[in-house]
Order: C-alpha cells, then sequence, then structure tokens
C-alpha cells in the first residue's frame, strides 16, 4: 500500500471516528527536504479527546487494514518532550505507521512559548484540525546556519572513558566462550564509536551534531574512509571473528580520537589510551 493510499484511509478513518480531533504528520515525511522512499514509516500524531480511553477499546488500528505485526508501548516519554502512548503498527505489505496518542494538551506549552519541540521542529503537517487545536502552533522554522561544533577536552574523554569501560569487557566473555555476551557487550561499545564518528564529522565538516541520527544515512555524512573502516568492525557469530571486528573497532575509535583532537585542539590519546589498546591486543593474541 503506497502513502498516499495509506494516509487517505487514515485520514477518512479519523473524521469518521469519534474520538477523534485532529491528526497531524511528523517525521521524515513531514520534513521538507527529507528523503524518503517506499519503505519510510509514517509518523502521526492522533489527537483524541481521551487518550486512555482510545487505547482501552483497542486494536482500533485494525480497522484500518490487516495487520502483520503490532508493538504498544505506554506512555513513557517516547520523546523526551512528551509522556503519550505509542502504536507501532505493520501493516499487510509491509508498511509501518507509528501512531502517537496525543490530546490537544500536547500542544499547549509550544502554542505558549511559540517554539517547536524536537518532534515537531523539524517539520510537522496538520492533516486534519476541524476544531483548531493545533491552530496556536507556531510554524516549523527554515534550517538556519550551522553553529561551528565545539568539543571539550572534557566531552572527549567521557566518551573515550565510556567506550573503554564496555570494551575491557568484552575479551573476557570470549575468552570464556560466551559469544553472546561478548556481542551485546561489544554493541553497547559501538554506541559509543558512533558517537565520536558523529563527532568526527561535526568537527571536521563545521556541522552541528545530530544526537538523533543514530548511525543513519552514515555513508552521506561521514568521512569516506569512515565508511570503509566502518564495514570492518562488524563480526559473525564466531570467536575468531568477533576478535577481529573487535580489534577493528578499538583501531577505528583510536583514529577516530585523534583527529577529532588534533582538529578541536585537544589532547589524544593519554597514557591511560595508549596502555588499554596494547592490554586489549595482548589479550586478543593469547
Amino acid at each position: 500500500m503506497s502513502h498516499p493510499v495509506l494516509l487517505e484511509r487514515i485520514l477518512r478513518w479519523a473524521q469518521a471516528h469519534e474520538q477523534a480531533r485532529a491528526l497531524v504528520l511528523t517525521g521524515s515525511m513531514a520534513q521538507p527536504g527529507a528523503r524518503i522512499d517506499p519503505l519510510s514509516d509514517l509518523d502521526l500524531e492522533l489527537v483524541v479527546h481521551d487518550v486512555a480511553a482510545m487505547m482501552a477499546t483497542g486494536p482500533w488500528w485494525a480497522e484500518l487494514g490487516e495487520v502483520w505485526a503490532t508493538q504498544v508501548v505506554d506512555a513513557f516519554a517516547a520523546a523526551s518532550t512528551q509522556a503519550y502512548p505509542l502504536v507501532g503498527v505493520i501493516y499487510a505489505g509491509g508498511a509501518t505507521v507509528d501512531f502517537t496518542l496525543i490530546d490537544a494538551a500536547r500542544f499547549t506549552e509550544m502554542a505558549r512559548i511559540q517554539q517547536l519541540d524536537r518532534v515537531y521542529a523539524p517539520g510537522y503537517r496538520v492533516l486534519w484540525d476541524p476544531d483548531g487545536v493545533a491552530g496556536g502552533l507556531p510554524a516549523a522554522a527554515e534550517p538556519g546556519p550551522a553553529s561551528q561544533p565545539s568539543l571539550t577536552q572534557q566531552e572527549l574523554r567521557a566518551v573515550a572513558d565510556a567506550f573503554w569501560f564496555e570494551a575491557l569487557r568484552v575479551p573476557k566473555y570470549l575468552i570464556r566462550g560466551e559469544l553472546w555476551e561478548a556481542k551485546s557487550r561489544e554493541w553497547t561499545m559501538k554506541q559509543h564509536l558512533l558517537l565520536l564518528i558523529e563527532w568526527h564529522a561535526a568537527v571536521l565538516t563545521g556541522r552541528p551534531l545530530d544526537e538523533y541520527r543514530k548511525g543513519r544515512h552514515l555513508s552521506r555524512w561521514a568521512d569516506p574512509w569512515v565508511w570503509q573502516e566502518a564495514h570492518e568492525v562488524f563480526g559473525r557469530f564466531d570467536a575468531a571473528d568477533s576478535w577481529r571486528a573487535f580489534l577493528a573497532s578499538v583501531a577505528l575509535f583510536n583514529r577516530l580520537a585523534g583527529e577529532t583532537a588534533g582538529e578541536a585542539g585537544l589532547r589524544y590519546p593519554s597514557p591511560a589510551d595508549e596502555a588499554i589498546t596494547e592490554h586489549l591486543r595482548a589479550l586478543a593474541a593469547r
């Protein structure tokens, strides 16, 4: 099912539902210039009279088509600026819709201070709003000139310490043959590696650090050599290749940290960074 067809079906459904008050499109589909494709998700905020009552009537999302899979996330602050339940639905054919159920109070503070939160700021589109509940929202601002990113010695040290804290745990699980636990620790380690990849790109290009990127479109914004080296940091589920990928991650982190520090006028490596690296290499050679 194409995005326009699915959107039209959801819109007609909302207009006929007694609980629905408005429908707002967020996410990449609502962001000017965002790259979307047939596999992109639809992110919708459904404004209802009573969020709890609407959730209690589920599965209302099944009225929109054949459902393949559903994930219901209770109100827990899905984004730091809101605390509303989210229903992720994959419909037959693979179309994915993330419904966030909200009430009109969602807009109150944004309208009062005339400032959009991080969900709405990149772009939003009001699809249906007969009562004007979203009428007080400011327009999404055009992207302004990027501010020069500033990485401090303390921030760089914090990233390095977090990376090493996990990296020092991986070898013991590889040595013990606990591959699943090793992979779990290595994945946590890679989250810190990714943050440094982002800082590296930000410091070298002057583009702002985008903390929500999470590795998306990495080949478009990372330095070409980083993209190539990133191919080496994921290993198979066996000890030998896990060691290879682990050491590749360590090497990539050290090179990134060195280049980033040099560009930002900071210090890296410290004697501890060098000692840890040698310790990890020695463990791998056992």
